[in-house]
């Protein structure tokens, strides 16, 4: 049926998955929870990309998409916190990657920023639009948005919060939803300051401490789940 559903058998340490000519689709969780495979290598030819297809992958660096691809299915790459890397042949006719960052092919779309290993990073000012999830397994210290127009869809910046700073020029960013997932205990100075379409923030469970300003003209506030 030329679908992935996972991988049988011992996994060394340190392995490089090369899938098999002729498969079209890998399904969704295909690496669920694996051990040992660093990198995938994907085949010409594959068209489909599964939701969470890495979840959980305790190894799993480096993802290589060819030109092949047309539908990489919402939430593909959330939950592997150690990819590092998706690259994208600039072949592909629908995405693209810059520095292991994956886009659609014109860049107006930020799909999924990995646990990249620079600190701090810059959207592009071509961006419009970051997807849902899209830095939940980034580590950085500090990401910059200058692009008045971009749109946060739920979640995207809501998952990782303890990671964002906003620049100043971002205030005009249409953030409706914040939500910090369990296990975060602080969040920043100024992290919202001027963020003025928030709408509903929902906190997790262990939230100790909420920086100076962290939500400062944020008049739209209607909702604050515990």
């Amino acid at each position: 049926d030329h679908i992935f559903y996972g991988y049988k058998g011992d996994i060394q340490s340190d392995t490089v998955l090369s899938l098999k000519e002729g498969t079209l689709t890998i399904a969704d969780y295909a690496l669920e929870n694996t051990y040992g495979i660093t990198e995938i290598q994907l085949p010409d030819g594959l068209t489909t990309i599964g939701s969470f297809v890495a979840f959980g992958s305790k190894d799993l660096e480096k993802v290589n998409i060819p030109a092949s691809v047309t539908d990489i299915s919402e939430f593909a790459f959330v939950g592997c916190d150690t990819l590092k890397e998706i690259n994208v042949d600039p072949k592909n006719p629908n995405y693209s990657s810059v520095d292991g960052v994956l886009f659609n092919k014109d860049r107006t779309k930020l799909i999924h920023c990995p646990n990249r290993d620079f600190e701090s990073y810059i959207i592009p000012n071509t961006v419009k639009e970051v997807e849902k999830f899209a830095f939940s397994n980034s580590n950085l210290s500090e990401v910059k948005v200058y692009n008045d127009d971009v749109v946060f869809d739920d979640c995207a910046v809501g998952i990782n919060m303890k990671a964002f700073y906003f620049s100043d020029n971002s205030y005009k960013a249409e953030v409706k939803y914040v939500g910090f997932e369990d296990g975060i205990t602080s969040v920043g100075n100024n992290i919202f300051n001027g963020f003025g379409n928030i709408e509903t923030i929902t906190w997790g469970n262990a939230i100790e401490k909420i920086g100076v300003n962290s939500f400062k003209d944020c008049n739209k506030i209607t909702s604050i789940e515990l």
